[in-house]
């Protein structure tokens, strides 16, 4: 029981980070293009309720996470925090308007599929080092898949930069692992 609440305490963490970064977003996108680089705008966005509502919403999920590491271990709890990525990913689109494609959908649907399999592998809290076969098998695989993707890199040249993004994020998820 203890772990799911770590698990929770993360995922809510890492909700309360994406919701204040949408609000900052949608304030910084009130200012000029031009003033991107103003020694001003960090003044002006801080008199906009609305950016100042996007921080203390992000500061919000320190406590959480600062409790999600009591709760569970450190290989669930930090990618656990990237779910929060869907929630940009559906408000943006329909508060900011921006633009889904089918590979940003791939994408955080493949980020919730490796945190789920980190989460469903993960050792039990513990100061005690063990191999567990779950451990061994997750590892495996995303080692195969990171070797998977620098080899297509050679047989898709078209796709080599999408390839090696992949590849760099399996090789994070296997060193977070």
């Amino acid at each position: 029981m203890s772990i799911a609440l770590g698990i929770t305490a993360a995922a809510i963490a890492s909700c309360l980070y994406n919701v204040g970064l949408l609000l900052q977003a949608d304030a910084s996108r009130r200012e000029p293009v031009g003033t991107a680089f103003s020694p001003g705008l960090l003044g002006r966005l801080v008199a906009r309720r609305r950016w100042l509502a996007g921080l203390f919403t992000g500061i919000a999920g320190w406590p959480l996470q600062a409790f999600a590491f009591t709760r569970a271990p450190l290989t669930v709890v930090q990618p656990m925090l990237g779910i929060g990525l869907v929630i940009p990913l559906i408000f943006g689109a329909r508060v900011l308007g921006d633009k889904v494609r089918g590979r940003d959908m791939f994408n955080v649907a493949a980020l919730v599929a490796g945190v789920t399999m980190l989460v469903a592998a993960a050792p039990p809290k513990t100061i005690e080092t063990t191999i567990d076969a779950r451990l061994v098998i997750a590892l495996g695989l995303v080692a195969a898949l990171l070797v998977a993707s620098l080899l297509l890199t050679m047989a898709w040249p078209g796709k080599r930069g999408s390839l090696l993004i992949a590849a760099g994020g399996l090789g994070f998820a296997l060193s977070s692992m």
